[in-house]
């Protein structure tokens, strides 16, 4: 992990980057967009889990072509998807000590919306370690991967992405953020660091977990 005087900004990620992915939380999100796109599109749940898999598969989401192809209402689409059991979600006291304790601003990039964005801080006791959520009203729902989404949460809160760093779950999240020059976490706990980061250019460090991330942070 490569070491600043001080950073100007740490970006976390939400979903599967600030819990543990054994939650079940992004799993409920995901197994009720084939049911949101067989309510909004009339469809049969066969043709509709099809759809979608057509969809992520070739665009990285299901928003932007269901909005783009569809015209579906992204606000009744994403309350309905998001509409889900939080009790999975525990809090961990040391990831918000070790959060609150670096130097800069703390800011969560997320592609779910601000309600749930907040309902997740909030059950892992972290609402007050973070100046801000960008959520995915802020990007005109427009999610990542895309990177019109990158440069308006940039131009948001002034970031300046060298002296930056950028956490997420995913991979193909962090190509983007790389290319305007910021460092890159991947946190996910089924990498092997040595052949991960040869198959990825674009990330920096791996950590299985965002408190092995966080102590490596401290310890430097």
């Amino acid at each position: 992990m490569q070491r600043e005087a001080k950073r100007d900004a740490w970006v976390f990620d939400l979903d599967n980057t600030l819990y543990d992915p054994k939650c079940g939380i992004l799993e409920q999100i995901e197994s009720k967009m084939p049911l949101a796109i067989a309510k909004v599109l009339d469809m049969d749940m066969s043709s509709a889990r099809r759809l979608y898999e057509k969809y992520v598969l070739r665009f990285g989401d299901s928003l932007t072509p269901l909005m783009k192809h569809h015209n579906i209402d992204p606000v009744d689409f994403l309350n309905f998807v998001h509409d889900i059991d939080y009790s999975g979600l525990k809090k961990n006291t040391k990831v918000p000590m070790a959060i609150q304790a670096l130097e800069g601003r703390r800011l969560v990039f997320t592609n779910s919306t601000k309600k749930h964005a907040h309902t997740v801080l909030e059950h892992l006791g972290l609402t007050h370690v973070f100046e801000s959520v960008f959520h995915i009203a802020d990007g005109g729902y427009i999610p990542k991967p895309m990177d019109e989404t990158y440069k308006k949460f940039i131009d948001k809160f002034s970031i300046i992405p060298e002296k930056s760093i950028f956490i997420d779950d995913m991979a193909r999240n962090l190509e983007i953020p790389k290319n305007m020059g910021f460092q890159t976490v991947w946190i996910t706990p089924d990498a092997v660091v040595g052949s991960s980061q040869k198959s990825h250019a674009h990330i920096d460090n791996i950590y299985a977990h965002i408190m092995d991330f966080l102590d490596a942070v401290k310890d430097k």
